[in-house]
């Protein structure tokens, strides 16, 4: 009887009944995949509209002005301060060509651009009282000239200076820049599929970052109202919008404190670098519409911000975040952006020997009497000195 048990257990039958059972198995879990599937299928419609991502892009503006007035608004009370101001490269981060003095590239004989593209040249000219760019190219039909006047102008006085055009409502930036450090013009990096003038649509982060306040068009990536802009980084960028603040002490002038407006030496020390940090930093990556930063907030809810692990990988600059790895900066408690730099006013040497000398007294540094006369005193030239990306 055992023998016989044994062979049932183990013969056709027995194999046909496991590959039955077995079969079962596999369609009650394919059946249950189908159902998780069909249940989770992308299309199906979900009782909310997700919101989009912290991390994503997004596009969309804040429609209405909060409250940005501009900095003559600022006059009546603070005529001195306002003035002071004017001269600092914060006001000239986004300015018109007849604002202020053009770089020299814009002369008779020094406005040709060349750049390794075969028959492909640019030219920075003046016209009267415009400033034009031209791309020339020959063409095998015959030389194409195609030209922009120069709207607006990024980043006068710093390290390089970038020019954009308006067409229509439409802002691009144009492909040739002036380099200060270098007194020469420059190009961004061409490739041979582009086509046209060369030139490339501007992104609301970069306007975000050279503006007080612009109007975007909602839906759209890189349309502007251009009458909206409130050109440069000006008193609000680190105050906050001043429609309310300006509105109360009118009406209450003999008031005897401020009221609606943000004053960032208040703030503690982490909210205080972060104002600076809106634009000089990795954060590139918007979690809201534009300008719905407030100084005081915490800017990780409006922006990703990148971290690198190399200079050369930062968007553009990233100042506080080499801030943050100096020894100064981790041996002290107080210690800030505006420890060195005064907002109100053009930072000079002697200004920032001033701030150094706060702390640290001539004779501590040991390298001071083999180091020339001239540059005794000049803290800041080897101990941060300057950098071209």
């Amino acid at each position: 009887m055992s023998q016989g048990g044994d062979a049932d257990q183990h013969g056709p039958g027995a194999v046909r009944r496991h590959r039955a059972r077995v079969s079962v198995a596999v369609g009650l879990i394919l059946a249950g995949i189908a159902v998780v599937c069909i249940w989770a299928w992308p299309n199906r419609k979900p009782a909310v509209a997700p919101a989009h991502g912290p991390d994503d892009e997004w596009p969309d503006p804040v429609v209405a002005n909060p409250g940005y007035l501009g900095p003559d608004a600022c006059v009546a009370c603070h005529a001195e301060r306002v003035a002071e101001f004017r001269r600092t490269n914060h006001y000239h981060a986004c300015r018109r060509p007849e604002d202020s003095p053009m770089p020299p590239g814009f002369t008779q004989g020094r406005g040709a651009v060349p750049t390794d593209m075969p028959g492909l040249h640019f030219e920075m000219t003046r016209s009267g009282d415009s400033f034009v760019h031209t791309s020339v190219n020959a063409a095998p039909t015959g030389e194409q000239r195609l030209t922009d006047r120069i709207s607006l102008a990024f980043g006068a006085g710093g390290l390089d200076e970038v020019y954009f055009a308006w067409r229509g409502d439409l802002l691009y930036e144009l492909p040739v820049a002036w380099l200060h450090p270098l007194d020469r013009w420059g190009h961004n990096p061409l490739r041979k599929y582009y086509s046209g003038d060369y030139a490339r649509t501007g992104t609301g982060r970069c306007q975000e970052c050279h503006n007080t306040w612009f109007e975007q068009i909602p839906g759209s990536v890189n349309r502007y109202r251009p009458e909206s802009f409130i050109l440069g980084v000006t008193c609000e960028r680190c105050h906050g919008p001043g429609r309310e603040h300006v509105a109360f002490h009118q009406a209450h002038p003999r008031a005897d404190s401020t009221h609606a407006i943000i004053n960032p030496a208040r703030l503690s020390r982490e909210r205080l670098l972060e104002v600076c940090t809106q634009c000089h930093s990795n954060a590139v990556g918007s979690r809201g519409p534009r300008f719905a930063y407030r100084p005081g907030e915490p800017l990780a809810d409006y922006f990703r911000i990148l971290e690198t692990r190399h200079p050369e990988d930062d968007h553009v600059a990233n100042q506080v975040t080499y801030l943050r790895q100096s020894k100064c900066f981790q041996r002290s408690d107080t210690l800030t952006c505006t420890t060195c730099h005064n907002p109100h006013r053009q930072t000079d040497h002697a200004a920032v020997r001033r701030s150094c000398l706060s702390c640290h007294e001539p004779a501590a540094c040991r390298e001071r009497p083999r180091v020339p006369a001239a540059v005794r005193d000049d803290c800041a030239g080897c101990h941060m000195p300057p950098r071209v990306w």
